[in-house]
């Protein structure tokens, strides 16, 4: 209780008050350094578990990519092929040998095996579309390499014959490839 000598203010405390008022502090300052403790734990905690979710995600997009690497090197290896295809028909009408009708009959069976591979890892049906019509505009190529080949075939096989004529298609038909006219 405050009691006031002269001008001075000074305050009484009765023994068991004052026990009262340390034990009081005494749990403020054990709650205080609880607090110091329980924060930063909490904050590790919680910042543990958002670590946790973004290293899923973080797995599942590397996961992605390296799918889409993988179905970019097939699609690269089919291009390999088309364009071995396509060099193989055009080296057939240069030099009629078989070695360039098998390198054009297996280039067509490189790229088709890579494209049916591509074909059962692609999950987006926008990209499954735009696979279905890339391998329509190879079949057309590769329809156009066959009658070359045929054709030179045929005329080769006749005396005094050669590719001239297959030649001239496809210097026709190359032309409606790349102009489209």
């Amino acid at each position: 209780f405050p009691v006031t000598i002269g001008s001075n203010p000074i305050t009484i405390c009765i023994k068991g008050d004052h026990q009262m008022l340390q034990q009081t502090q005494g749990w403020r300052l054990r709650y205080w350094i609880l607090m110091g403790y329980a924060v930063p734990v909490a904050a590790l905690i919680v910042s543990a578990i958002v670590t946790y979710f973004n290293v899923r995600i973080a797995r599942q997009n590397v996961s992605e990519v390296d799918r889409s690497a993988q179905i970019n090197l097939e699609l690269a290896q089919a291009e390999v092929g088309v364009q071995a295809m396509s060099r193989a028909a055009r080296g057939y009408l240069l030099d009629p040998s078989t070695v360039s009708e098998d390198t054009f009959k297996a280039a067509i069976q490189e790229y088709n095996t890579k494209l049916e591979s591509v074909a059962t890892e692609i999950q987006n049906p926008e990209q499954k579309a735009r696979l279905a019509e890339l391998q329509s505009t190879i079949k057309i190529l590769e329809g156009i390499n066959r009658d070359l080949i045929d054709t030179a075939k045929q005329d080769v096989a006749k005396p005094g014959g050669t590719t001239q004529r297959a030649i001239e298609l496809w210097k026709k038909d190359g032309r409606l490839i790349v102009t489209g006219k």
